[in-house]
């Protein structure tokens, strides 16, 4: 398993316009619909980092690489047996490369609304994330170490559904106790990524 994590900073206009010119028609017309200039970008560096990974890893050169969706969207290398996931939040991306089926989410640690536990978490998640279940979550006010189980809950159970390739759908149907064996969580610089493989 290889990580590649890298910043919307280090997208030079040279590098995204080499990688926008790799890409795809469908995927060149997908980014051009894109409104906001940095889903641009961070789309073209998530490709950028997938071409590079895979290159290192399989020795095809990155222009020779092909990459396709299946029906439910979740990217694929048409030509090397090798599987990949891309994440972003803010400014950083994050794409990870196995020889088996894998997963990622990234996600900087936050504030966020402890109510959306409510329709994202298991009773066994609220127990981890606030030392119990049974919490009202409106009189909560998260501090540092809430959030953090917060988002190491979040981003296993985001990992495991791009693992799946069936994106973020009932997210109450999984625990992260479940998850745990099959997951590998790092916190670093605020952020925290979790990858789920087999």
């Amino acid at each position: 398993m290889k990580l590649y994590v890298a910043s919307l900073c280090e997208l030079t206009d040279e590098l995204y316009n080499k990688y926008y010119s790799l890409a795809s028609e469908e995927r060149k017309k997908s980014i051009d619909r894109m409104r906001i200039e940095n889903d641009k970008k961070r789309s073209i560096l998530g490709e950028m980092l997938a071409r590079r990974g895979i290159s290192e890893i399989c020795g095809i050169p990155e222009e020779k690489i092909l990459f396709a969706r299946t029906e439910k969207g979740k990217p694929f290398c048409r030509n090397a047996d090798i599987y990949f996931s891309i994440s972003h939040s803010k400014d950083c991306v994050a794409c990870v490369i196995d020889k088996k089926n894998i997963g990622i989410d990234v996600e900087y640690i936050r504030p966020v609304e402890m109510r959306v536990t409510r329709i994202a978490c298991t009773d066994s998640d609220r127990e981890y994330i606030f030392g119990k279940s049974d919490i009202d979550t409106e009189k909560i006010e998260p501090n540092d170490e809430i959030l953090k189980r917060f988002f190491t809950v979040w981003t296993a159970k985001e990992a495991y559904f791009k693992f799946l390739g069936t994106g973020i759908e009932g997210l109450r149907t999984v625990s992260y106790k479940e998850l745990i064996p099959n997951t590998e969580t790092i916190c670093k610089d605020g952020k925290i990524v979790a990858i789920y493989k087999e």
